[in-house]
């Protein structure tokens, strides 16, 4: 069961990435395909399948954030909660794109550090 959840939860992980990515390029651009119910859709079933399989995680392993024993978990689940902030930043919250672009560049950060922090699984900034 854990390899299932594990390998979904890297699937959701590309897909979420890659969909927030394309979805950015279509906000920038002024595009109509930026409002595309299906995309959008898309992306919210796969941020909806990212958190699922990451609570899927939590319970095959034991593994608790929020608690002394993996501190490193809390870390991500704090980074998870400040990519979602600076997703919806880039995506609408942003008045000018130059904060859009700030958004997106903050929120592939903070993907990148939550992908060392579970490869390391030592947690830096609350460590």
């Amino acid at each position: 069961m854990y390899m299932a959840f594990k390998h979904s939860h890297f699937l959701f992980i590309a897909l979420t990435v890659v969909l927030f990515m394309v979805r950015f390029g279509l906000v920038i651009y002024g595009s109509r395909l930026a409002a595309n119910k299906a995309l959008i859709g898309s992306y919210m079933a796969c941020l909806t399948g990212l958190v699922l399989t990451g609570v899927g995680l939590i319970a095959v392993t034991g593994m608790m954030p929020f608690t002394s024993a993996h501190v490193w978990l809390t870390d991500k689940v704090l980074a998870f909660l400040a990519v979602l902030l600076l997703q919806y930043m880039a995506l609408k919250g942003g008045r000018t794109k130059v904060i859009k672009i700030c958004a997106f560049i903050g929120a592939l950060s903070w993907v990148a550090y939550m992908a060392h922090v579970a490869v390391k699984h030592q947690a830096i900034i609350l460590g």
